[in-house]
Parts: C-alpha cells; sequence; structure tokens
C-alpha cells in the first residue's frame, strides 16, 4: 500500500476545509493529501480526478508498494504539497511545518528531489506574485535547504564522498555527463537497431533521440508482442496503457493552458506544464530507454 494513504492519517478530518464551506462534501471527500492540496487550490472536481488518478495509475500500483525509495517521495512531496496548499489558502503560520517536513524527508531520501520541489514552490510563488509576502526568514531557511540539498547531493554523487576534486557544484555536472554518456552507451549497446541509427546520427542527434525515446517509454506497441511470460506480459502492457493515457494529457496541458484568460490562473498552470515537462525529459535523459527505472522517476512528481 502506498505511504501516500498513511500520510491521510496524520491529517485529521477536521482540518480538510474547503474553499468556501471549510468542510468537505461527504459525495467528494479526498483520500489523499495531494487531493485534498488540489481542492484548496482549486475545485473539489479536480481534487476527485487527481485522488482516482492517483490511486489508479499502473505505476503508482507497482511503485507504492515496492521497498524502495519512491514510496517515501511520494508521501514527503505530498505532505510539502498540503502545507502549501494551506499557506496560500489561509496564509496560516503553522503551514510551514508540513512543508519544512517535507523537505526534511526528502533531505534525507533524496536531495535532488528536495532541490526540485523547491524550485516547483517557488517558481508558483514567484509567477502568482506571492514571493513578496514571504516573510524574510522563511526566504533564508529556504535559501539554507537549497545550499544543504546542493551539499548533500554532490556529497552522495562523489565517489570519495569529498569536495578534493574540485566544487559542489562542479561534481554535479561531472556526474550529469558521465550518466549521459553512459545512458547513450547503454542505449546503444542493447540494441542492434539503435546502433545503426547512431551510426548515421551526430552526437546532438543522439541526445535528442535518446530524450524522445526515454519519453515514450515504455513503449506501448512492443508491450504486447515482447517474448515473456503471461505475468510480466501483462504487466508491461498495463503500465504501457496508462502512460499512453497521460501521455496526450500531458501534451494537451500546455496549450490548453495558454489558452485560458491571462492572469495568475495561466500562468500557474503553464508554470506546472513546463516542470512537468522539465521534470520528463530529465528523467528521459538520466534513464533513457529503461523501461522500469525511467518510469519509476518519472512517477515522483506525477
Amino acid at each position: 500500500m502506498s505511504l501516500r494513504t498513511h500520510t491521510t492519517a496524520m491529517i485529521r478530518p477536521g482540518s480538510w476545509p474547503n474553499r468556501e464551506s471549510r468542510s468537505w462534501p461527504r459525495s467528494i471527500r479526498p483520500t489523499t493529501p495531494i487531493s485534498m492540496a488540489d481542492c484548496l487550490l482549486w475545485s473539489e472536481r479536480l481534487a476527485s480526478v487527481v485522488a482516482w488518478l492517483s490511486a489508479l495509475y499502473p505505476e503508482s500500483v507497482l511503485t507504492g508498494g515496492a521497498q524502495m525509495r519512491e514510496p517515501f517521495l511520494l508521501t514527503f512531496i505530498a505532505v510539502a504539497l498540503w502545507g502549501f496548499a494551506r499557506w496560500l489558502h489561509d496564509r496560516e503560520q503553522r503551514s510551514w511545518i508540513w512543508i519544512a517536513v517535507g523537505l526534511a524527508g526528502m533531505l534525507m531520501v533524496s536531495p535532488a528531489i528536495a532541490l526540485a520541489t523547491l524550485v516547483l514552490l517557488g517558481g508558483w510563488l514567484w509567477v502568482r506574485g506571492e514571493h513578496k509576502r514571504l516573510p524574510w526568514p522563511i526566504v533564508a531557511a529556504a535559501g539554507g535547504v537549497f545550499l544543504v540539498g546542493i551539499v548533500f547531493l554532490a556529497w552522495s554523487l562523489s565517489r570519495q564522498h569529498d569536495f578534493s576534486g574540485g566544487s559542489p557544484i562542479g561534481v554535479i555536472l561531472n556526474w550529469v555527463r558521465a550518466s549521459v554518456s553512459f545512458v547513450v552507451y547503454q542505449l546503444e549497446r542493447g540494441s542492434g537497431q539503435v546502433q545503426n541509427v547512431f551510426s548515421k546520427m551526430n552526437p546532438l542527434a543522439q541526445f535528442l533521440f535518446v530524450v524522445g525515446y526515454g519519453v515514450v517509454q515504455p513503449v506501448l506497441p512492443p508491450a504486447f508482442f515482447e517474448p515473456t511470460t503471461l505475468t510480466w506480459h501483462a504487466i508491461a502492457v498495463f503500465r504501457s496503457v496508462g502512460w499512453y493515457v497521460v501521455l496526450p494529457l500531458l501534451l494537451y496541458a500546455p496549450i490548453a493552458a495558454w489558452r485560458t484568460k491571462p492572469g495568475v490562473e495561466r500562468r500557474t498552470w503553464l508554470w506546472l506544464s513546463l516542470f512537468s515537462w522539465a521534470w520528463i525529459i530529465i528523467c528521459a535523459i538520466r534513464a533513457g530507454g529503461s523501461q522500469w527505472d525511467n518510469p519509476r522517476y518519472r512517477l515522483i512528481f506525477f
């Protein structure tokens, strides 16, 4: 069972306010912190859709009960987003406690995700013009968390666990270059057809091919015909269908956001679309054509 479900028990039902009435209608009662946050930020209908999508998305079902870092990260992101939504809605200072708990948990599990979450929430505040209302202690604390996250991330990526070979930023950049090179090498070595395609491409075209190939993983047509056991065949099809149901919505999201009335809502939706696609591309670069790692990383900010 996903840890997101257990997180709901941490928040008392009496503290689930509605935008207007401060009480949830019994017919549409969100079941996760993410859906509760969506109800505060947008509407109950969207919150209900998010709750069902989070519960039924195939990658979420498979990863939610796995003994890996993703269930923990999903929980901590949900907690941080819940606190963020409460602050935007009610300006409750206690909401920062939830954000701090979520970020602290992410720093312990994956500093990179803590940094990405800070970018997400910081950009969200900026496009809404809320950054001017932030108390200076909060801004200083966020900057401190960002610097600590960079140091932790560089330390975890350094083979010697020190910075004798350069600055933390240099360590991260060197790791990124080495990781991309390794992903390209693995993808090329794993398929004769890819080797043939790569032989006709320059390095930039190879990089773009890796990104595109990573975005479409897990590829749906091969999932129907891949030679394997019946169980793994069903799982592959299940995961592929789930992604190819969501992918058209993600492609259309920036267009729909741009067509909305100019203002805070449009800027917010455009920022969320930009962040989502940036994360999808980062996952494609990081894991390339991996049938498992790529979708698993992508799920973190699903």
